[in-house]
């Protein structure tokens, strides 16, 4: 039961999530690593960094 609970509330999650759109123009942060680790500062939060290799 607590798997099926989990699995909902995982795809109900998703709903939400969207792709940021352009270059990060609205979001500095998304594209600097300088302005990323002064938001993350700012902010209190932690910062989480992703590398994404297209070929």
């Amino acid at each position: 039961m607590r798997c099926r609970l989990a699995l909902a509330a995982s795809l109900l999650a998703l709903a939400f999530v969207r792709p940021v759109s352009g270059d990060g123009e609205d979001f500095p942060w998304l594209t600097d690593l300088a302005a990323a680790r002064a938001e993350a500062r700012k902010s209190g939060r932690p910062m989480l960094v992703v590398f994404r290799c297209e070929t």
